[in-house]
């Protein structure tokens, strides 16, 4: 079982942080390709913490987006570091608007 995500209807990922915060009258709205792309980075994240940057069976596995072998030394180079910066720019972006937007926001909404 993932820790991060779930599969929803159409059987693309989505981040469970976003379907939680949803359930508390948060809504965060990101773009698919940004969902799979912190999906991805959680997986290298995992690797990186837990493995020395060795990609592991469930990596290998669960994340095949990766393309790096089981065994491997994961690579991240400049673009694809955009990627992931772009991704966290992107949901902390949209966690913002969402908070701001909830009934918890302290902003008077018009």
């Amino acid at each position: 079982m993932r820790q991060f995500f779930f599969p929803h209807e159409s059987g693309h990922d989505r981040w469970l942080y976003c379907h939680s915060l949803s359930l508390l009258g948060v809504h965060v709205a990101i773009a698919p390709d940004a969902t799979a792309t912190l999906a991805e980075l959680n997986y290298v994240r995992n690797c990186f913490l837990h493995r020395g940057g060795i990609v592991d069976e469930r990596a290998a596995e669960e994340a095949p987006c990766l393309n790096v072998p089981l065994g491997t030394k994961i690579r991240v180079g400049e673009e694809t570091s955009k990627e992931y910066l772009k991704a966290v720019s992107d949901f902390a972006q949209g966690l913002l608007k969402g908070a701001f937007e909830s009934r918890y926001s302290p902003v008077v909404q018009s």
